[in-house]
């Protein structure tokens, strides 16, 4: 057998014995991933990874199979739904559905919903998949969430909590959903009382560079804000080509209070 490192053999194929190696060895990989999930499932269901003294199968997967964390985390989570639902090997087998479309269905699927949710979920892109779920197993939006992530250097010397956003939206912890009661979000200009860098005795070296601090944002929104989100990150893509969301929002912001804030014409 040729090894795959002797690129050179791969070199010498005209371009259609190249394209049917290629076809052939994707569908070996598709029937020897099914293999790999079929024998990791029965190895969980014997718990073998325990007599081995591993806590877990996941720590077992990491540890002495070498998988990273996620992929560790996707085939367990395929293996143990194909375990309970065996049609799944046959749409990684042909292809249907991937590794990671299973692996993200699996914790939403149930007897009643799994034959239409398995058919609805072939061919769907991740974020066709995420709506999916979204729609069979739907969450309650999540409090907005403003709250700083990093401290401006040699700003950490304070009481604990001292870089946090200091209540920009108290309503409940960062990312949890809103709840009753006495929870109004409180107004913006709290974030003026927030540290935005080294105060006095703050223990900052002298002459030394000042790291801006990093903010965290967080909240749920409209699908037609997503679209329009979207929209703009492939605008925007020639002045910034990662398009991250910091810059598209910052470019919309930016644009919004050029046109309207009255500080910023009088400044003009």
């Amino acid at each position: 057998m040729k090894s795959m490192g002797n690129w050179n053999w791969y070199r010498r194929l005209n371009d259609e014995a190249l394209t049917a190696k290629l076809k052939d060895m994707v569908e070996r990989e598709r029937r020897s991933s099914v293999d790999v999930l079929a024998c990791l499932g029965e190895f969980d269901r014997r718990r073998l990874y325990s007599k081995m003294g591993f806590p877990s199968l996941f720590d077992y997967c990491v540890r002495e199979l070498r998988y990273s964390e996620s992929a560790a985390a996707r085939r367990i989570h395929a293996a143990r739904a194909a375990r309970e639902w065996p049609e799944i090997f046959s749409y990684l087998s042909d292809g249907s559905l991937s590794l990671s479309a299973v692996s993200l269905l699996a914790p939403h699927l149930t007897q009643e919903n799994r034959a239409g949710l398995l058919t609805r979920a072939q061919g769907r892109s991740k974020r066709e998949l995420e709506r999916l779920v979204a729609e069979v197993s739907p969450r309650p939006d999540r409090t907005d969430c403003i709250r700083y992530v990093s401290s401006p250097s040699g700003a950490g010397d304070g009481p604990p909590g001292q870089d946090d956003a200091g209540g920009l939206f108290d309503a409940a912890p960062c990312g949890e959903p809103a709840g009753p009661g006495p929870t109004a979000a409180e107004p913006e200009a709290r974030s003026e009382t927030a540290p935005l860098g080294p105060t006095p005795g703050s223990g900052a070296a002298p002459g030394r560079a000042v790291e801006a601090p990093r903010v965290r944002f967080s909240f749920t929104a409209s699908e037609a804000l997503l679209r329009a989100v979207e929209r703009a990150r492939e605008l925007l893509r020639h002045k910034h080509p990662s398009a991250r969301l910091e810059d598209v929002f910052r470019e919309a912001l930016r644009e919004y209070l050029d046109r309207h804030d009255p500080a910023r014409r009088l400044a003009r």
